[in-house]
């Protein structure tokens, strides 16, 4: 079932994901998006949250990823997708293993979902706080509280930026790629380790990609082609421009402690982990998973 929520005004965070969703399939990997290791930590996460529910738990999904919706199936959880785009939804949808004839998509911005509130056990998305913009980030953290029942949790992966001063310049990061195993993911590490560095403005806490594209030009040889002196390189900036042109996209970020004001003023944050399955394994701990739950009561951390 798909209910749509009227919004003419162009959301600047959202627009580009349109072109981007009919990439996903053979370009975009971990830790763009969740890998086996991340899913796992999710399920764990989700299993917890939900062990004393009667019933198919209820999710509400922010955005539209496969993998989690996947999981959720499994687990023959109630689910609920909310995301201001429909061509990412179905984009996305038709990347599922098998269709939830349980899920209910819904096309609205994240700090103005039309729904009930206390309803839903969990809500989960994959880095989503990064496309929330700055004026919208109270909207949105109050409304993932008010529709979660007493004690429902708010499970993410979240976006963690550099120390203020420890950035490498952008050849320094190449250097590092260049001679490291080739993997699947290596193109999609390679930029986020890269955009990470040097896309940052340390002033409104932007990440802007267009840093990347103009950091990359030294490499272009014509529109879409680009040859750096090392092999590898040169196969991870072709790969990462197919994936991301124009790159014009932008991403709101915080510090760890910036994340924990916003958050615990209406979550407790319940557990942290580290998966993923970057070479480097500080590209890890720059996506690691968080389990919140809706302010109501303390409950004993959770290990996996």
């Amino acid at each position: 079932m798909v209910k749509t929520m009227n919004n003419e005004s162009k959301n600047y965070h959202a627009e580009p994901w349109k072109e981007f969703a009919v990439r996903w399939r053979d370009l975009y990997t971990a830790p763009g998006r969740p890998s086996l290791p991340d899913i796992r930590v999710y399920r764990a996460f989700v299993e917890d949250a939900t062990r004393d529910t009667d019933g198919a738990p209820r999710v509400l999904v922010l955005g539209a990823t496969p993998e989690l919706r996947n999981f959720l199936h499994e687990m023959n959880c109630e689910v609920t997708i909310v995301d201001v785009n429909m061509e990412m939804i179905l984009a996305m949808t038709e990347l599922i293993k098998d269709k939830n004839a349980k899920e209910m998509v819904l096309r609205a911005d994240w700090g103005e979902m039309p729904l009930s509130d206390n309803y839903f056990d969990v809500v989960i998305g994959d880095l989503v706080i990064p496309n929330v913009l700055p004026e919208k980030r109270d909207a949105f953290v109050k409304r993932v509280h008010s529709v979660l029942k007493p004690g429902g949790a708010f499970v993410t992966r979240v976006f963690l930026p550099l120390d203020v001063g420890t950035e490498e310049a952008g050849e320094q990061v190449l250097v590092r790629y260049a001679n490291i195993p080739k993997a699947e993911t290596r193109s999609h590490e390679m930029f986020a380790d890269l955009f990470r560095n040097i896309a940052l403005d340390t002033e409104t806490m932007m990440y802007d990609i267009s840093r990347v594209r103009d950091f990359i030009a030294t490499y272009k040889v014509e529109e879409g082609v680009y040859k750096h002196d090392n092999e590898n390189i040169t196969n991870y900036l072709n790969k990462m421009w197919n994936m991301w042109k124009p790159m014009d996209k932008r991403w709101s970020v915080q510090t760890e402690t910036g994340y924990e004001a916003m958050l615990g003023a209406h979550f407790d944050i319940h557990d942290k982990k580290v998966a993923g399955v970057c070479f480097y394994e500080h590209m890890n701990e720059t996506f690691p998973l968080w389990y919140m739950r809706k302010k109501n009561g303390q409950e004993p951390l959770f290990s996996l």
